[in-house]
Formats: C-alpha cells, structure tokens, sequence
C-alpha cells in the first residue's frame, strides 16, 4: 500500500469509529469485499460499476438494513485480474459471493446491474431481491466477451 493509501485509510479509520461504522476487508473466492455493519446481520452485497471498486458504495452503506458487503470487481481495487473475462464468470462470482456472505438482496449499478440482472436470472437460495441501479439493458450478444 502506497504511504498515500495508508494515510487515506487512517483517516477514513478514524471517520468510521467516529460515525461508528464498522468496515473491514476479507476475500471471498477471488474477490476482495468490504463490508460494513454487523457481521451478524444478513447482507447486502453491493457490486459497482465497471472501473470502481467497493469505495463507491462507502456513502450510502450505513443507510442499508443490516450489513452491506462491497465488490472489488476482478482488476479492481483490492481484487486481482482473473486472466479473462466473461459475464458468466462475473456472475458465478456474485453468486459465491451472495452465499459466503449470506445476503439476502444484490444491488448492481451499471456493469454490476448487468451482472445483478444474470443473477436473478437463476438466484441462490435466499436471494429476495435484485436492485438494478442504470444497469442491467446489455444485449445477449454484449455478454460475449467484457474486458
């Protein structure tokens, strides 16, 4: 981590134990997840558009019942880069995802609401809800190759 990123991480530490947030990272398969709330709670998990990573959602997660759980997109953030892309690839993520974390709703916006929208397509158990944020009207043929 660059002395940049560490000084934007205590700084942004010491917002959350003020705000008394509570965020930590881990990985799930081969993504990286920030997840804010407690643990104990069902999540949300919340998958960004292309380009962004799971900071995207820093502002509005303290507003969403339980916990909310963040996507590094693979290439992004704290993820690495699988060696090609695919959209069912980024749609068997989110669904291991979905069941490592125990949510019980997806939010996508953009790219993520493309792949929101191949996860309701089939959803996991315990899946109630998808919220497709100006995503999700790629074409069968746009789902071919991304990347």
């Amino acid at each position: 981590m660059s002395p940049d990123a560490r000084r934007l991480d205590r700084f942004y530490g010491s917002a959350r134990r003020w705000l008394g947030l509570v965020m930590a990272y881990r990985k799930v398969g081969e993504l990286a997840v920030r997840e804010w709330g407690d643990p104990a709670e069902p999540g949300i998990l919340l998958w960004p558009g292309m380009g962004f990573t799971s900071a995207y959602f820093a502002g509005s997660a303290s507003f969403l019942p339980g916990r909310s759980v963040g996507v590094d997109p693979p290439g992004w953030g704290r993820s690495p880069a699988p060696s090609s892309y695919s959209y069912e690839h980024l749609v068997g993520l989110a669904v291991e995802a979905i069941r490592a974390c125990d949510c019980w709703a997806m939010v996508g916006h953009s790219l993520g609401g493309a792949i929101a929208l191949g996860v309701a397509d089939d959803p996991p158990p315990g899946l109630r809800a998808v919220v497709l944020v100006d995503g999700g009207y790629l074409e069968p043929a746009d789902h071919v190759e991304l990347g």
